[in-house]
């Protein structure tokens, strides 16, 4: 089973699309009709379980994508921009102030009477 991009992976093929599409109008043209092939032309990949395919141009499909992602390029040289919002926030949670103080840095500091503690240190 071929193995899915990491995020380094992702972002790094994603960066040569950009750059081989603003310079390679039959490549851009490509890119807006099927990404995942888009990916495929400028995506190298070094499987250790697989040493043929070291440093050679690997066809990417969309099953090298996570399974939860679909990827879109969009022409945005006209005149009409799209803005990608962010994804939504559902729900918040809050923390206490108490789960606040076990994950936040810092130092305690108490003094009482000319002694100095600090987070149980005596100074």
């Amino acid at each position: 089973m071929a193995e899915t991009f990491t995020n380094p992976q992702l972002s790094k093929a994603v960066g040569e699309v950009f750059h081989r599409a603003s310079v390679d109008p039959g490549f851009r043209a490509r890119a807006l009709k099927d990404a995942a092939a888009a990916l495929g032309e400028v995506a190298t990949t070094q499987s250790p379980s697989d040493k043929k395919t070291a440093g050679k141009s690997a066809g990417v499909t969309s099953s090298l994508l996570p399974p939860d992602v679909e990827l879109r390029f969009v022409d945005n040289s006209g005149p009409v921009k799209h803005v990608v919002l962010p994804d939504p926030v559902l729900e918040i949670d809050e923390i206490s102030d108490l789960e606040l103080e076990q994950v936040a840095g810092g130092l305690t500091i108490k003094s009482a009477g000319g002694s100095v503690a600090v987070d149980g240190w005596s100074l």
